[in-house]
């Protein structure tokens, strides 16, 4: 899914700046916090789904998966026209088989 500067009607708006820093904030969510913490460190999330958290705007979108008990267990990054897989997000451990991996499980 794309996302964009124009959100979901009753979402705040997202300067891009903020976007772009999501980027670097992004390196210091890990697997096993809780979707809160991951906020703390992030911002508010642009979109909220059960057992979901995603920021996303312009050509980044950023996205923690978790457990039913909040604890995060996987985190995806894209920009704009990339896959998990192409990302050039700075942060990432190797998937086996998939070449710079930005899915972090």
């Amino acid at each position: 899914m794309k996302l964009d500067s124009a959100l979901d009607e009753g979402s705040t708006s997202v300067s891009a700046e903020t976007a772009e820093a999501w980027a670097g904030k992004w390196c210091d969510v890990e697997l096993g916090m809780t979707l809160s913490e991951a906020d703390e460190i992030m911002g508010e999330p642009t979109g909220v789904f059960e057992e979901q958290h995603q920021w996303g705007a312009f050509e980044w979108s950023f996205t923690a998966f978790a457990n039913s008990d909040g604890t995060i267990r996987q985190l995806d990054s894209t920009e704009d026209g990339s896959t998990p897989e192409t990302s050039s997000v700075p942060c990432g451990d190797p998937v086996v088989g998939v070449p710079a991996a930005k899915t972090r499980q």
